[in-house]
């Protein structure tokens, strides 16, 4: 009985994970998909950028758990991750490309107001 409790919490551990790590996958796709679309990506600069973005989605996940009840820390660190991986974003896509993104959402963001 023991050894079957046992197991179920250590599948149950392993499962938890491997949502987790899906998770922010997940989100680094559908990223990787929305700047390929935008700004018509070869296949090297996409899967570059998707190997970048889910690097730096880890990182925000991570802090979601360390800073979940410290709204100030989590913001000024997620600011840090940000500051960090613009360059490495900007290096995989290039200027033009970027200048394409931020157009594009602000074109987003003032569609939703």
């Amino acid at each position: 009985m023991k050894q079957i409790l046992i197991f179920t919490l250590v599948c149950f551990t392993m499962t938890t994970m491997a949502q987790k790590q899906q998770k922010h996958e997940k989100v680094a796709i559908k990223q990787t998909a929305e700047w390929s679309e935008v700004c018509e990506l070869s296949d090297d600069q996409e899967s570059k950028l998707l190997v970048v973005l889910t690097a730096k989605m880890e990182e925000l996940f991570a802090l979601k758990e360390l800073h979940a009840d410290d709204a100030e820390k989590l913001n000024a660190a997620k600011k840090e991750i940000h500051r960090n991986y613009f360059p490495k974003i900007k290096e995989v896509v290039g200027e033009e490309n970027m200048k394409k993104m931020k157009e594009y959402k602000k074109q987003q963001k003032e569609l939703k107001h």
